[in-house]
């Protein structure tokens, strides 16, 4: 036989088992939540781009669960963990291969790259975060308007140190991760952020998204900000 009819019938072959073969996103997530009152509670991920689209679900057994699934291409999305009188925890991860470790209790994640970048940029400001709550309470507890001035301003000043904070933590993250879905999401927060407090026009976010990978610039969220 010869060699050009070999090519023939092998080269198309081999194709298609190279497209069939390529794997996909294929995630497993290992969760813990010891709290007694969610034990036999529902757990629901969502798609953070579009809330109504449930990825997966599953319920809390002896204190843990377990997610396993395969996407195209990874995703953020938001867990929860939902009891039947409605008490529930929430925590955003990034649906990526590997293996995703989510523990409720602590508020921690990790397992994977991306979900590590995530835990640390969510975790900015969380003592800032504390401190305002703290601040809240004390607000509401003053005995003269003096006092309710004071606990006002301060956690004013406060607020703007830990949105300062929150700010770079964005923009630290997407720098890193400026052609993955972590970082269209930490580009969504950035800019909602900072549009939020009047420093970012529809102009500068439209050249940002210009020269941006097609996974930030095709984000949903961002489009909607």
């Amino acid at each position: 036989m010869k060699r050009t009819r070999i090519y023939k019938y092998v080269l198309p072959a081999a194709v298609i088992c190279m497209a069939s073969c390529v794997s996909k996103n294929e995630y497993t997530i290992s969760g813990k939540l010891s709290d007694a009152a969610f034990e036999g509670a529902n757990v629901f991920i969502f798609n953070v781009e579009n809330q109504s689209e449930k990825l997966d679900s599953t319920i809390v057994v002896d204190g843990a669960f377990t997610l396993k699934g395969e996407l195209e291409s990874p995703v953020v999305a938001k867990l929860v963990t939902l009891t039947t009188d409605n008490k529930h925890k929430v925590m955003e991860c990034v649906l990526e291969n590997g293996n995703i470790v989510v523990d409720l209790d602590e508020n921690q994640l990790s397992g994977t790259p991306q979900n590590e970048a995530l835990a640390q940029m969510v975790a900015t400001g969380s003592e800032e975060k504390a401190f305002m709550r703290e601040l809240y309470k004390e607000y509401f507890a003053a005995a003269t308007e003096e006092e309710r001035k004071f606990f006002e301003a301060k956690y004013d000043s406060v607020s703007k140190i830990c949105i300062a904070k929150e700010i770079a933590a964005f923009e630290k993250t997407y720098s890193e991760n400026s052609n993955n879905v972590l970082g269209a999401y930490a580009l969504y927060q950035l800019i909602k952020n900072k549009r939020d407090a009047g420093e970012i026009t529809s102009a500068q976010v439209d050249s940002m998204l210009n020269g941006a990978a097609p996974v930030v610039a095709n984000f949903s969220l961002t489009q909607k900000v």
